[in-house]
């Protein structure tokens, strides 16, 4: 390992993974182990990123373990495995397959790495988060998932495609689950701090929102074959670094919830400030009457859900 860099565990080195790690490596921020059951395809990417790395002159060292025990010293492991969305195929019809995953893993990180923090990308998002923390009996801060910056980034860019403004000029926030329920609060939308609705018709924001819920699908239908990766790469990215640069960012992230909004004991996205313990404070944003009937109604969907994995 490289001296005074903290390490990165990324479990599974396909897209997602390793756009993941390439953000991580050429950026310096933190050594990569690449794990993957698939141990050709890590070394092959590990190899590949790590001379990436070089032509920045980063500082990082990017390695490909077989065994792991290798995931020992980890501050944040990243859970990406399993298999990816085909078309016609729902976030919830990968729990079976990504469950198991996820328990099997989980078992691993509670043994080598007890004092990490897990940030969890496999879909469906909110029941694999749940299943981590369960499985690995962590503290609710240090089991999160990544999703809102997914579905927020994807919110602002279709807000600013149809406003033809600049995107950092789009404030937003995206809750609830990772599906298609998700909760795109509208009070929340600001564009140049301008409420959305002083500056869009109600039809031309339903038209957004559908753009944004149906992104994902979208981009599985033209792939053929996979799902997007680019940007949950990145969201990870953004994430790992604020918790290990202890940056106080906030994010709207996967958390077990503890009476937040009225909710408990249910997975689900919520704004949060992160830093290098994990999750350091849930922030209950002001929303309106249909926005938390929304919310509501996810909750009643994620319980429904957890059936699934009895």
């Amino acid at each position: 390992m490289s001296e005074n860099l903290p390490k990165i565990s990324i479990i599974g080195a396909g897209n997602v993974g390793s756009s993941c790690a390439f953000l991580v490596a050429v950026n310096s921020l933190a050594d990569v182990f690449l794990f993957d059951k698939f141990e050709e395809l890590a070394q092959a990417k590990a190899l590949d990123i790590g001379q990436a790395a070089a032509a920045f002159n980063s500082h990082s060292k990017v390695l490909a373990p077989k065994e792991m025990n290798e995931l020992e010293g980890s501050q944040v492991i990243i859970i990406t495995a399993g298999i990816a969305r085909k078309p016609g195929m729902s976030r919830a019809d990968l729990v079976k397959t990504n469950g198991a995953i996820a328990k099997e893993l989980s078992i691993s990180i509670r043994k080598h790495a007890p004092e990490s923090i897990v940030l969890v990308v496999s879909n469906p998002l909110d029941l694999i988060t749940w299943i981590v923390l369960k499985e690995t009996g962590f503290d609710r801060k240090r089991v999160f998932g990544m999703a809102g910056i997914v579905d927020n980034s994807r919110l602002r860019y279709f807000t600013a495609e149809k406003t033809d403004t600049d995107v950092n000029a789009v404030e937003s926030h995206v809750l609830g689950l990772h599906a298609d329920k998700m909760v795109i609060a509208e009070e929340q939308m600001l564009i140049n701090k301008k409420p959305i609705k002083e500056v869009l018709h109600e039809n031309q924001i339903e038209e957004i929102k559908t753009k944004t819920r149906g992104a994902g699908a979208q981009i599985v239908s033209l792939l053929k074959n996979g799902s997007a990766f680019y940007l949950p790469g990145s969201g990870a990215y953004l994430m790992s670094k604020a918790i290990l640069e202890d940056s106080g960012e906030t994010f709207d992230t996967c958390v077990y919830l503890e009476g937040e909004y009225g909710l408990s004991d249910v997975c689900l996205g919520v704004n949060a400030t992160v830093g290098k313990t994990g999750i350091k404070k849930i922030i209950e944003l002001g929303m309106g009457k249909k926005s938390y009937i929304e919310l509501k109604e996810n909750e009643r969907l994620f319980s429904e859900q957890k059936k699934l994995l009895s």
